[in-house]
């Protein structure tokens, strides 16, 4: 999955890190949080891949598994 963002302030990213403290975070955001409603431009692929887990692979390959 490819997000691009848009371009953000010094400002922006201080507030973003002071507040939301992203450091555990896989790519240092969270999509789901301020920083996706404000900085994120497009998303090319599965948001929920950008997210966390693949929820709607997921389901679909139960769906497989079962009669």
């Amino acid at each position: 999955t490819q997000v691009e963002f848009h371009a953000l302030t010094q400002e922006e990213i201080v507030f973003y890190v002071d507040k939301y403290k992203p450091y555990d975070k896989a790519g240092a955001y969270a999509i789901q949080e301020w920083i996706g409603v404000v900085g994120i431009k497009s998303v090319y692929g599965d948001f929920y891949n950008v997210m966390g887990l693949p929820v709607s692979r997921v389901v679909r390959a139960l769906d497989e598994l079962s009669p």
